[in-house]
């Protein structure tokens, strides 16, 4: 029998956002800390990524990093498609911060599925645009296993989209730093979800 055709959405390692009262990074540029290193190059090791033979990144640098800490071997090829959500007026902001009852980071919070941030993205086009890039790469690629390095918001939209659960719900996906979500491609072409949110932690864990 074949092996299923696969595609690997892995998450950044850990930036100077996320250990900041993890704020939205969206599309501007931030950098990996210390420990967003060390969770790239611990990925190195994972069952899951030893049989990749191409890898995408999304083209912001925290993406591009990551992308090249985890595959040393490879050099990664950009696809817009993979980039972040645009935040907007709301990039760097941290949602503990914000004034109480803001009406974005209420939706945001409680039905964020058709939610626009001022002066940034929809979050359904978003969801529509990256799902499009990721059916281009599974229709003109030849490789059987492929990596995708890309965002928290867009990974969870994606996962959302193959598992048919509402966008007002894709909040609730898990997607750590420099996690690794496992698509398998099906003969009509669509896709299934085979494993969610794997991090180096659960292979080295003694009971893992």
């Amino acid at each position: 029998m074949d092996q299923a055709r696969r595609i690997y959405l892995i998450r950044h390692g850990e930036t100077t956002h996320n250990s900041d009262r993890n704020r939205f990074s969206g599309i501007t540029d931030v950098q990996l800390t210390a420990t967003g290193i060390r969770q790239c190059k611990a990925l190195r090791s994972l069952p899951l990524l030893q049989e990749v033979e191409v890898v995408y990144s999304s083209p912001l640098q925290r993406s591009v990093d990551s992308a090249r800490l985890v595959f040393p071997d490879r050099e990664p090829v950009i696809f817009p498609p993979l980039i972040e959500f645009d935040y907007g007026i709301y990039e760097g902001a941290a949602v503990e911060l914000t004034p109480a009852g803001d009406p974005i980071i209420q939706q945001w919070q409680t039905h964020p599925g058709d939610l626009t941030f001022p002066g940034g993205g929809n979050i359904r086009e978003h969801a529509s645009l990256a799902f499009a890039g990721l059916q281009e790469l599974a229709a003109g690629s030849d490789a059987t296993v492929i990596a995708c390095v890309s965002h928290k918001t867009t990974i969870r939209l994606l996962a959302a989209l193959v598992l048919k659960l509402g966008l007002d719900h894709f909040r609730r996906i898990p997607c750590a730093n420099c996690s690794v979500t496992e698509l398998h491609l099906t003969p009509e072409g669509g896709f299934l979800l085979a494993a969610l949110n794997v991090t180096a932690q659960y292979f080295h864990h003694p009971n893992g």
